[in-house]
């Protein structure tokens, strides 16, 4: 008993170390969802406990990666995009999403980002830490965290907040995957916060990144959010949007939170800072921001802006960051309001405005194909436009701040169209698309060779007729069809199939292919019969037989393929001769036939029918020809016979007696 409750201590002892050890310093929220427990999680929530990953440089006064992490560093010294949230006791991670630039604000409570290169796929990259592995991702009617809630200020002209996400599932989360890609759709150019809801597997499953996601049969995109999350890459203008949708340099954005968990945990859930603005009583501007006169089409700057916020509980604190409401597009004095919770506050600036807007520099190709414009967009980021302002000044703008207006459904001479605040300037483009092939003939071609289309050298023609691609060049995803027959030697026709429904594409051409000669036949016999009986038939579906070309190629024939010709009459060696169908050429080779000849047993036959048999009492027969079974039946009925003759006389001459 003694023993028992030693053993017993010791295993309470080690659940209760394991307990702490495991002990998660983040929120972990399990709420009940239809009777099953869901994992809830705000390891995004930028509060004080969850910035572990970055520490604040008093020397410097900013926000720097924390050295005791595994964050990366560029040249500078400076952390690079690819922030991580992190362990050291889970491995170094490798990926970099893109150039960022990030800094907490509102004392640590909100990231505040800005693209800082003309990379498309800017972002931030976390790993969760000790929970890596533990969040089982999937649907919440199988009690999986299914649900995120992404609260952001938009400053930039992008329309989506993304993620991707790595899981166990992936490679066991060691790389990312475009197919996790996830779009939520964003209200652009605006200061104030807003809330964001969404099913993260009905959102993969729509966005469908480069159609690279699994359908079912009925054709819907499954989701790979499932198994268990191990890391989560944020990118907040959006994932390789070229459409002037997503992100461009200087995009900036804020993040208060990004949380998983169950629908009602995300919808009901509430940051610190925003339980602080419902706090709020009133807003005092203190001291104005140092940029008071602006260009028609800026963005705000409140650099040197003081702010203080009241509070309900009668404490007050100067507030580095709030909701902005203005609208800079037309010249003359202008109101900037601000929000922060209940409380408001606002200032006056003066706006001046344009005169008018021109190309400054064309892009560098103004040749567009049709392919190219659907699937990526048109987005001429090496455009230049110049704005011209009343007071004489001019200035170049972001290629993402003006509207292009154009029609490219169909081919041809294309006029664009550059709209900036109501100001327009045009230059032309050229859209063209694949209206033809160019397929080389086919010198070489075996006998039942599969053609595919890496024989084949197709190029795609266009529309402008200057323009040739090889297929792999085009990018076109086309599908290649091929009809041929590939028999007799000489010379046959292939048709080449090209086409693209998406991009409307649809081109035939007819080639001629030359079949070669063989110049042998190579018979294996390794699998087939060399035995055989007499009269039988050969199985020659058994034997391996090849067409041999000059060059040595082989071509395996099928029994369909060839001919076989044999005389299996007598007994003893025989020769079997293979043909084909098609080239004529043949090979040989030996069988040995087993049997009696046919002649002989005819006359051992006939003999045995004419010979007398004398049986005496008591002996056996001797047949002549012991190994027919039909004269052995008939000397058996006759023994039986006369045996029964000799009985009936014995027996009858005993009753003479």
């Amino acid at each position: 008993m003694k023993k028992f409750l030693a053993i017993f201590v010791s295993v309470l002892f080690v659940v209760g170390a394991c307990i702490s050890v495991s002990a998660k310093p983040l929120t972990h929220d399990e709420t009940s969802v239809d009777g099953k427990s869901i994992t809830c999680v705000d390891f995004l929530d930028f509060s004080e406990e969850n910035n572990k990953w970055a520490v604040y440089d008093e020397e410097n006064q900013k926000w720097v990666g924390n050295p005791d992490e595994d964050v990366s560093y560029d040249e500078n010294g400076d952390p690079i995009a690819a922030v991580w949230y992190t362990n050291k006791d889970y491995g170094n991670p490798k990926y970099q999403a893109g150039k960022l630039d990030w800094s907490l604000i509102s004392d640590g409570e909100v990231l505040s980002v800005e693209a800082i290169s003309t990379s498309s796929v800017p972002g931030i990259t976390f790993t969760l830490d000790e929970w890596a592995g533990s969040i089982e991702a999937g649907k919440e009617d199988a009690g999986r965290t299914e649900y995120m809630k992404i609260r952001i200020r938009n400053y930039s002209s992008a329309q989506q907040f993304t993620i991707g996400f790595f899981n166990t599932n992936i490679n066991g989360g060691l790389s990312f995957y475009t197919v996790t890609i996830t779009d939520i759709k964003v209200e652009s150019n605006s200061g104030e916060w807003a809330e964001y809801i969404i099913s993260v597997p009905t959102e993969n499953s729509n966005t469908n990144y480069n159609d690279g996601l699994t359908k079912n049969a009925d054709g819907v995109p499954q989701s790979r959010w499932g198994a268990n999350l191990t890391r989560l890459l944020v990118f907040p203008f959006g994932y390789n949007k070229t459409d002037g949708s997503g992100a461009y340099q200087g995009a900036k954005m804020d993040i208060d939170y990004i949380v998983l968990g169950s629908k009602k945990y995300v919808t009901d859930y509430k940051s610190a800072l925003q339980e602080k603005e419902d706090k709020v009583e009133s807003i005092t501007l203190q001291k104005l921001p140092e940029k008071l006169a602006y260009y028609a089409g800026e963005t705000i700057d409140l650099t040197g802006m003081e702010l203080l916020a009241k509070y309900s509980d009668g404490s007050s604190e100067v507030i580095d960051s709030c909701d902005v409401d203005y609208n800079f597009e037309e010249a003359g004095a202008k109101t900037v309001k601000l929000k922060y919770g209940k409380g408001t506050a606002e200032f006056n600036v003066n706006v001046t405005g344009i005169t008018g807007i021109e190309i400054e520099e064309l892009p560098e190709s103004t040749v567009y194909t049709k392919s190219s414009i659907i699937k990526n967009g048109f987005a001429p980021s090496d455009l230049k436009i110049k704005v011209n302002y009343a007071d004489g000044e001019s200035a170049i703008v972001p290629i993402n701040s003006v509207k292009l207006v154009y029609d490219f459904e169909e081919v041809g001479e294309k006029k664009v169209t550059v709209n900036y605040l109501g100001y327009t300037a045009q230059f032309d483009v050229t859209i063209i698309n694949v209206v033809d092939i160019a397929v080389d003939d086919l010198e070489k071609v075996y006998f039942g060779q599969e053609l595919t289309e890496a024989d084949l050298s197709i190029n795609c023609i266009y529309s402008d007729e200057n323009t040739i691609k090889s297929l792999k060049d085009a990018d076109i995803a086309a599908k290649v069809e091929l009809e041929y027959e590939i028999k007799a030697p000489g010379t046959i026709d292939v048709v080449v199939h090209v086409s693209n429904e998406t991009y409307g594409i649809d081109c035939t051409k007819t080639i001629k292919a030359t079949v070669l000669t063989p110049v042998s036949l190579d018979v294996n016999t390794k699998n087939a019969a060399l035995s055989v009986d007499v009269d039988s038939e050969y199985d020659g579906s058994k034997l391996i037989v090849n067409y041999v070309y000059e060059d040595g190629h082989k071509s395996v024939l099928t029994a369909d393929d060839y001919k076989l010709r044999y005389d299996f009459s007598e007994p003893g060696t025989a020769e079997v001769t293979v043909t084909d169908n098609y080239a004529g050429v043949s090979a040989k080779f030996d069988v040995e036939v087993k049997g009696m000849d046919t002649t002989t047993k005819k006359t051992e036959t006939e003999t045995t029918a004419k010979t007398d048999v004398t049986t005496k009492s008591g002996t056996n027969p001797q047949p002549s020809n012991s190994g027919s079974p039909v004269i052995i039946i008939i000397i058996i009925v006759a023994v039986v016979v006369v045996a029964a003759v000799v009985v009936v006389v014995i027996v009858l001459k005993k009753k003479k007696k």
